[in-house]
This record gives C-alpha cells, sequence and structure tokens, in this order.
C-alpha cells in the first residue's frame, strides 16, 4: 500500500487520515500544533 502525507490535524485531516487508514494506507498527520484538532473550533467558540 501507498504511504500518504496528509496535512493538517484539523476535522477534514483526521478524517481524511483516518479513511485513508482503514483502507489499508500507511498514514502520517503532519500539524503546526502538538495535537490534532487544537484549531478546530477557534474561529467559530468551538462549535463544530
Amino acid at each position: 500500500m501507498k504511504h500518504i502525507a496528509v496535512i493538517g490535524a484539523g476535522i477534514t485531516g483526521v478524517t481524511t487520515a483516518y479513511a485513508l487508514l482503514d483502507h489499508g494506507h500507511r498514514v502520517t498527520l503532519l500539524d503546526q500544533n502538538r495535537y490534532a484538532g487544537m484549531e478546530t473550533s477557534f474561529a467559530n467558540g468551538g462549535q463544530l
């Protein structure tokens, strides 16, 4: 299988990485923050 890098660990990046893993790919998830989803709700007051 392919090894795929997903840039951005917001809701879309994490969901994409999960789907790729579910299909058997190796995935590296890259983000500027220490943990995934750190800026996911930054601009909308915590509402997803």
